[in-house]
């Protein structure tokens, strides 16, 4: 007998405006044991990749990495940093600048986005 799965639509929350409201969320998030769960997925992402670009192998079938592999381990290990720090530097940057951050996002949902970012 088939499974059957009833799905529904998750209402997005209400995004805040205000800039201390916005902080107040970020670290509600960074507090919670999803967020817990991801910071160890990307420190052992880290971790790994560390060990791939110092030994200059992979640590699991130990063979060895061409120089274009090793340079894209750096490249994943910044990546993992970045994304494992996005919470504290946003909250860093709406206190730099008392308002949220320009979105730098480089995918656009439309044309018009495109082009009234680069008039700004």
């Amino acid at each position: 007998m088939a499974k059957k799965f009833v799905t529904t639509e998750i209402p997005r929350p209400e995004i805040p405006e205000e800039p201390e409201e916005i902080i107040s969320c970020l670290k509600s998030l960074k507090a919670t044991r999803g967020w817990g769960i991801l910071e160890k997925i990307f420190e052992d992402n880290i971790k790994y990749v560390e060990t791939a670009i110092l030994e200059e192998k992979d640590p699991i079938s130990s063979e060895k990495l061409t120089e274009k592999e090793v340079n894209i381990a750096r490249i994943k290990r910044s990546l993992n940093i970045d994304v494992l720090n996005t919470i504290d530097n946003y909250i860093k940057a709406i206190r730099e600048n008392n308002s949220e951050p320009k979105n730098y996002d480089p995918y656009y949902n439309s044309m018009e986005e495109v082009e009234e970012d680069r008039n700004n």
